[in-house]
């Protein structure tokens, strides 16, 4: 049996051992100024002269710095990981199409039109604008 002085001496080893562990993945930051490798560690990743690092462990002082100076200039990936909310013309009414069709496409349509000619009419307005959307990657 474990007393709660031991357990908490385990919890705490834990927790440090934690703090030091090395990425697998990627297992090297670099020194922004100086270009020198060390093992990627969540506290180190969290410093700002460091970087994560993905060139060659091997390459020489030179090849890291030139990694790096590219690495500076390229801009960083961003997404949007919050899903984006659907709009179902099926279920949406004459006033809710004419909205819509307002906000999103600029498009003023006709509320006395039949549901059914609004909602093609709100289907060909957003097949328009995704063949004319450049596609971001």
């Amino acid at each position: 049996m474990i007393n709660a002085q031991a357990a908490a001496a385990l919890e705490d080893a834990a927790g440090r051992s934690s703090k030091r562990k090395q990425d697998k993945t990627n297992p090297m930051v670099i020194h922004i100024e100086n270009g020198r490798l060390m093992p990627n560690t969540p506290n180190l990743r969290k410093h700002p002269m460091y970087r994560v690092y993905g060139g060659a462990l091997d390459a020489p002082l030179a090849e890291r710095m030139k990694w790096l100076a590219g690495m500076m200039r390229m801009p960083r990936k961003v997404i949007n990981t919050a899903p984006a909310e659907v709009f179902d013309i099926g279920t949406a009414t004459a006033e809710d199409l004419v909205v819509f069709a307002m906000e999103e496409y600029g498009q003023v349509l006709d509320a006395k039109l039949p549901i059914k000619k609004l909602r093609t009419r709100v289907a060909e307005l957003a097949a328009a604008a995704e063949s004319t959307e450049p596609e971001l990657g």
